[in-house]
């Protein structure tokens, strides 16, 4: 009686048919995304992998990383020109101002 109720369990497992489906793309608003392994370093899914795109805050966040470990807080440091009139930026620094890091 058990080795019938087992192969009827059996052949009703192999007679229903699996469920399979895939989830749609995901809906990303940036211009470029990757999404990649990462032990493999395998890209998985990507928007616009291969295309130059600007660094947006990560060059900020980078320098701040790097002010935080190499810098000393009290350290002066002179504002270049460059800094001074970056466009979209307004701090109100003059060029050779002198101010604390």
């Amino acid at each position: 009686m058990k080795k019938i109720f087992i192969l009827c369990l059996c052949f009703l497992l192999l007679c229903c048919p699996l469920s399979v489906f895939a989830e749609n793309k995901p809906n990303v608003r940036a211009q470029g995304a990757v999404l990649m392994d990462g032990e493999t370093g395998r890209v998985l899914w990507g928007k616009n992998e291969d295309t130059p795109l600007a660094m947006a805050s990560t060059t900020k966040i980078m320098t701040a990383i790097l002010v935080l470990e190499e810098g000393k807080l009290d350290d002066m440091v002179k504002v270049s020109s460059n800094a001074a009139n970056t466009a979209k930026v307004r701090m109100n620094l003059s060029v050779n101002e002198e101010i604390r890091l």
